[in-house]
């Protein structure tokens, strides 16, 4: 059964954004644990989803 090449450029965007995703959440945390107290931390991250929502 053979993909068509919208199928497979869904595929590569959906891969995309998912390992973009990922490793800008990882970033963010490491960041934020590095420079951050626990509370802080909190706060920050608190702020963060905020904005998103």
């Amino acid at each position: 059964m053979a993909l068509s090449a919208s199928t497979v450029g869904l595929i590569v965007i959906m891969t995309l954004y998912f390992g973009i995703g990922v490793l800008s959440a990882a970033g963010s945390i490491y960041i934020s644990k590095a420079l951050l107290t626990p509370k802080l931390e909190q706060i920050v991250f608190a702020l963060f989803l905020i904005a998103i929502a």
